[in-house]
């Protein structure tokens, strides 16, 4: 995998679609996409894949992503023109959807906590903390 989007991030727009980029060409047509995973349960069928360049997939969803909940993918079995596996030591893409409830809510984002190495392509972890200010300020002054 040469990238994906999003970008240096794990976090998932409500709407966004989910690009990965291959490093080489891939094999048309493509007999298996990516399977996608919504809270960890399958969900190919809640949108589907699209190939906008001979080396990028793209994933766009058929409804808004779920707020809050966890968007696997994994590769399965994708070749190359030249036949060789893309389904390394990176087959496997988790991403958080974005709360859409940001009215009284401050976050903190720390963009990269720690990085994978994904067959020598990094992959930063995000931190994203999220406070109540309502909450806080009830602790706070009762």
């Amino acid at each position: 995998m040469a990238s994906f989007t999003p970008i240096e991030t794990t976090n998932l727009l409500i709407s966004e679609s989910i690009s990965i980029a291959f490093n080489l060409d891939f094999f048309q047509p493509i007999t298996q996409y990516p399977d996608i995973f919504v809270n960890k349960v399958l969900a190919n069928g809640s949108g589907s894949w699209g190939i906008t360049s001979s080396n990028t997939l793209t994933f766009t969803p058929s409804s808004n992503w779920v707020a809050e909940s966890l968007i696997t993918i994994k590769i399965n079995s994708i070749q190359s023109t030249g036949s060789d596996p893309f389904n390394g030591v990176q087959s496997e893409f988790e991403f958080i959807v974005d709360s859409e409830n940001d009215s009284g809510i401050e976050e903190i984002l720390t963009p990269t906590i720690a990085t994978r190495d994904n067959n020598g392509t990094p992959h930063n972890i995000p931190l994203k903390l999220v406070f109540s200010l309502v909450s806080l300020f009830q602790e706070e002054y009762g």
